[in-house]
């Protein structure tokens, strides 16, 4: 059962880390005791996954009628991809 699994916090440039206080109350609610082990290994997991996360973004291709339909006409710096994308061609 993965209970937190819709716990993580996110922003225009995805995922950037877990709600700490949802997660608490979650280890609370089935006595898991949230001391030093407990955070150090949380933050351990966080890491890895956000890592993950970063590499899957990375290799993606950006489709920019997909970027104008999720964060709207004007907004396509959120897209960390079209916005390297556009970045790379002001520099050329």
């Amino acid at each position: 059962m993965n209970l937190a699994a819709t716990q993580w916090r996110a922003g225009f440039n995805g995922v950037y880390g877990l709600d700490y206080t949802a997660i608490i109350t979650i280890a609370q609610a089935l006595h898991i005791a949230t001391d030093r082990t407990f955070f150090e290994k949380l933050k351990v997991f966080e890491k890895a996954v956000l890592e993950q996360i970063c590499e899957k973004q990375k290799s993606e291709t950006c489709d920019p009628v997909k970027c104008k339909f999720e964060y709207g006409e004007y907004f396509e710096w959120a897209c960390e991809n079209c916005r390297d994308n556009v970045w790379l061609k002001k520099t050329k």
